[in-house]
């Protein structure tokens, strides 16, 4: 029971210093994570609170009243922010974060997000983008994938490799997390028959904008540094004709590992660092899920204005999209919210072109050499009744067709699914 006199003790709480754009701040629970947004009064009721002020000082000194007050604690005990009252625990049924080296401080990596380092890391990128963009060899093609004659020892590289990389640019969402003073942990997960790291950062709602937008850029800036860096060693191997051997043929595929990871980024399936970025960059929450219905609604205009169907795939995929349900009433949203999910759709659709574009020159003629290769060796090496070479050959052509035909499995079930509703 809180009462005028009551004293109250809060977990670790920390407020953002300065509003956000509806003059709200930013207030989390360390220990949890839980946030939520409120008012200045609230911030400065909890501070005084905070203090060992009773319920009656920290009215009087924050110039609320006290039924003002039990209704904001009431609020705040209900999402788990209230430790105890007046010296009594209170039972705590929030969940725990166990983020990774939290007993470091944040001066060990501030560094890395300072000044002098972003720009001259952002100089080192583009002078090797330059000497990429500039040598006509450098460019990068399909069969950049090909450094070894070897078909099963390149697609196992490439998984190897792959995975690397994705670890490397996850551990830069890590590292900037730290550097801004939040807290960070790295998991190996799935997506669908895909084998992931991801990173999941704690605290980062308490820290201003531009510093967050780090952390949902860092994946790809260290994406960029590492094809900077290949096209570097590349020129410099190259000028002064250093031996490095097989390296030198594995570095553009290193490259394009790095572009396709890049290119992901404008999935326009997935919520990705991108969708991270632009959804608090313009303040929209519910961004992607209102955008599939934006472009499902133009997609009914157009067919009706136009007398025009587009293909059936293209049509169900979008009238089929998990999220459709979880949109908002797009008639109720004001006009800048309307303009933000023009923004976005525009950058979904350039995604889709990407994405193709990226299938049809680069992917698609890889996996096409690999099954054909994979097939011409089995058939061979069974003919030579070489079996070491046929299960090869047999490995390579597996994790070549696996995954389509799990998404034909997945498309059959999805038909099936909504053939019953």
């Amino acid at each position: 029971m809180i009462t005028s006199h009551s004293k109250i003790q809060f977990h670790s709480l920390k407020s953002s210093k300065n509003p956000n754009q509806k003059g709200e701040y930013t207030i989390t629970r360390w220990d949890t994570d839980d946030t939520i947004t409120a008012p200045e009064e609230v911030v400065a009721v909890i501070k005084e609170l905070t203090h060992g002020n009773t319920v009656h000082d920290a009215a009087k000194n924050a110039g609320v009243t006290i039924d003002n007050i039990t209704s904001i604690l009431r609020d705040l005990r209900g999402i788990g922010f209230i430790k105890s009252v007046d010296g009594s625990p209170l039972k705590d049924k929030q969940q725990k974060i166990h983020p990774w080296i939290s007993g470091i401080r944040r001066g060990w990596f501030a560094w890395i997000v300072s000044k002098p380092v972003l720009l001259i890391s952002f100089l080192f990128i583009l002078s090797g983008i330059a000497i990429g963009l500039t040598n006509q060899s450098y460019l990068p093609s399909y069969k950049n994938y090909f450094w070894i004659d070897d078909i099963f020892i390149v697609i196992v590289s490439l998984q190897l490799i792959g995975f690397l990389l994705l670890f490397i640019h996850e551990v830069g969402h890590f590292i900037v997390t730290k550097a801004i003073g939040g807290e960070a942990i790295m998991r190996f997960s799935y997506r669908y028959i895909y084998f992931i790291a991801e990173t999941e950062s704690y605290h980062i709602g308490a820290v201003p904008k531009e510093l967050r937008y780090l952390v949902y850029f860092a994946g790809m800036f260290v994406d960029f540094l590492v094809i900077a860096l290949c096209y570097w060693i590349m020129f410099l191997v190259d000028t002064f004709q250093i031996e490095i051997g097989l390296f030198r043929l594995l570095l553009p595929a290193i490259i394009i590992l790095n572009i396709q990871g890049i290119v992901w980024q404008y999935n326009a399936f997935l919520k990705t660092d991108m969708y991270n970025f632009l959804s608090d960059y313009l303040n929209h929450d519910n961004l992607h899920a209102n955008t599939i219905r934006f472009i499902y609604r133009k997609m009914r205009s157009f067919e009706h204005y136009c007398h025009f169907k587009f293909p059936g795939f293209i049509r169900n995929r979008i009238s089929h999209h998990p999220e459709l349900e979880d949109a908002d009433d797009l008639r109720y949203l004001h006009a800048t919210e309307r303009k933000q999910l023009s923004i976005y759709s525009f950058i979904l659709v350039t995604g889709i072109i990407f994405i193709t574009i990226q299938f049809i020159f680069f992917i698609f003629p890889r996996e096409f050499i690999f099954v054909s290769f994979a097939a011409q060796g089995f058939v061979k090496a069974m003919s030579d009744l070489n079996f070491i070479e046929a299960l090869k050959s047999l490995l390579v052509l597996c994790m070549m067709v696996y995954q389509y035909f799990f998404v034909l499995f997945l498309v059959h079930k999805s038909r099936q699914t909504h053939g019953k509703l």
